[in-house]
Order: C-alpha cells, then sequence, then structure tokens
C-alpha cells in the first residue's frame, strides 16, 4: 500500500521541479491515465475479482485518482520564481545591464536584486573561533 503516497510524492516532486513547462504537464497527464487505465481493468474484470477489489476501485482508487491529478495540475500551474537577475514585476532579463539605480526598461520598476543600492543587506556573520576553548580561571 506504500505504492500510492510514494507514486503521489514522485508526481508532485516532478511538477513542482518543471512547474508552468510542458514535461510537467506531460508527467501528470501520464500519471492521470495510467491511474484510468487500471481502473477501467479492474472495472472490466469486476466479475471475477473478490469484493474486496471492488471496494478498493470504489473508495481508493477513484478518490487517489482525483487527488493526485488536482493536485498535480494545481502545482504544476504555479509559477515559477523571478531568477537573480530579473525584473521581479516582468520577468525582463536584466543580467548585462549596471545594477547601481537601474530601472526595468520594459515596466519602470526599480532594480532591487544583488548589486543595486536597494538589495537587502546581507544576514550578519558571527565569526567562528578557531583552537579550543580557553577555561575559566575561578578565584
Amino acid at each position: 500500500m506504500l505504492i500510492f503516497p510514494i507514486l503521489a510524492s514522485i508526481v508532485w516532486a516532478a511538477a513542482m521541479h518543471w512547474r508552468r513547462q510542458w514535461p510537467s504537464f506531460v508527467i501528470v497527464t501520464l500519471t492521470v491515465i495510467g491511474l484510468l487505465l487500471v481502473a477501467m481493468i479492474m472495472r472490466a474484470w469486476a466479475d471475477h475479482m473478490p469484493d474486496a477489489a471492488r471496494i478498493f476501485t470504489g473508495v481508493v482508487l477513484w478518490p487517489y485518482l482525483l487527488l493526485t491529478g488536482t493536485v498535480g495540475y494545481y502545482i504544476a500551474c504555479l509559477p515559477r520564481p523571478p531568477k537573480p537577475h530579473e525584473c521581479q514585476s516582468c520577468r525582463y532579463d536584466l543580467s548585462a545591464l549596471a545594477p547601481k539605480g537601474l530601472k526595468c526598461p520594459e515596466c519602470g520598476t526599480t532594480y532591487r536584486g544583488p548589486g543595486s543600492e536597494h538589495a537587502p543587506e546581507p544576514a550578519p556573520l558571527t565569526p567562528i573561533r578557531h583552537g579550543p576553548v580557553k577555561a575559566r580561571r575561578t578565584l
């Protein structure tokens, strides 16, 4: 029974990796088609299967198919995050332009990425001591 969560996790991870690209939609569609074929085969052979197989098809397989397909397509439609040297609003490639005081030539948004004066401050780093910690002397 571990095949169901493993399959769903693989499909959703692949859909997340290639979201908004054609491989994402192909993987989810092939999974849904495969599960539909399994359901159709089980329905065609329902007279020759035990009652547990019929219950499995109606209670487990159809809801699993709907859940895997719906969540998979939802993940496949999620937007991709912008790259570091892209405009945050229109995704115009700004990598060839000087970042100081830059405004996007497409939409006019102020560039706030790496190298600009509007870039967020980096987190302060705490130095790590080299060598063993010195023992304190008590009086």
